[in-house]
């Protein structure tokens, strides 16, 4: 199992997602991103070791982030 803990703004720096509605909350991504996880999702289940599963995990978040230019909310 892998988890992610963000910062305060980091789901709405890296997805648009509006902070106040996940404040004290565990949640799994996958409830919020369904359809652009699916990949992700099948290349983390064939991974053989953690430095891969850690490699794609950095490749997706900073795809996330360079979608989302430079349309920052920075609160945090």
């Amino acid at each position: 199992m892998v988890g992610i803990m963000f910062r305060p703004a980091g789901l709405s720096t890296l997805f648009g997602l509006p902070m106040y509605e996940f404040i004290d909350e565990r949640i799994s991504l996958n409830d919020i991103l369904r359809s652009s996880l699916n990949d992700l999702h099948e290349q983390l289940c064939e991974s053989i070791n953690s430095t891969r599963l850690i490699a794609l995990l950095k490749h997706f978040l900073n795809r996330q982030l360079l979608h989302r230019g430079d349309r920052f909310d920075r609160t945090d």
